[in-house]
C-alpha cells in the first residue's frame, strides 16, 4: 500500500533525468525485479510501458500514467490520514495478522521505497528499532505504528 506522498516521491526516484517523465531505461531500471518475479521479458516490459505512455510519443510516462499502471498493478494509493485508514495499513502489513509488524514483514513492505530512496537494510532495522519501543526486536504494535505515521504524517484526524 502507497500513500499519495510515497507514489510522488517514488516517481521522483525512478525520474533520474528529473525531466518529469520516466524513460524506458529509467522504467526498466526500476521495475526489472518486478518483471523477473512475473516471469516477464525486457520486451514484454516494453509492451506494458507502451500501454501506459498514454501519449505515444516515447518521451515516457509522466507523473499520471505512472500512476495508472501503479493503480492498475498494486492497487490504489491509500490515505492514511484518519485513524482508521492507518489501521488499515497497518492491517495490510502484519500479514500474519499478530497484531505486530515483524522485522520480515516491516522490510518487505518498506524495502522498495528504500531501494528508491538508497535506504541500507541497516536504516530500515533502525528505523524498525526506534519504533519497536519494547527493544524486543517482538515487532511493532499498533500503538508504536501509529508513532510512526504520527512522525511522518502528521497526527492522524
Amino acid at each position: 500500500m502507497m500513500t499519495a506522498q510515497d507514489r510522488t516521491n517514488a516517481f521522483n526516484a525512478i525520474d533520474k533525468s528529473k525531466n518529469g517523465r520516466i524513460d524506458f531505461e529509467e522504467w526498466y531500471a526500476h521495475f526489472k525485479g518486478w518483471a523477473e518475479e512475473n516471469n516477464m521479458s525486457r520486451d514484454e516490459l516494453k509492451m506494458v510501458f507502451n500501454t501506459y505512455d498514454e501519449a505515444g510519443t516515447s518521451r515516457g510516462a509522466d507523473f499520471d500514467e505512472y500512476n495508472s499502471f501503479m493503480d492498475d498493478i498494486f492497487g490504489p494509493i491509500v490515505s492514511v490520514s484518519t485513524v482508521d485508514e492507518r489501521k488499515a495499513s497497518f492491517d495490510a502489513i502484519d500479514k500474519d495478522g499478530s497484531g505486530l509488524i515483524t522485522y520480515v514483514e516491516w522490510y518487505k513492505h518498506f524495502k522498495g521505497l528504500a531501494n528508491d530512496t538508497n535506504i541500507s537494510k541497516d536504516e530500515l532495522m533502525r528505523m524498525f528499532s526506534v519504533y519497536d519501543e519494547g527493544g524486543t526486536v517482538r515487532g511493532v504494535d499498533f500503538e508504536e505504528y501509529t508513532n510512526f505515521m504520527n512522525d511522518i504524517f502528521g497526527e492522524a484526524k
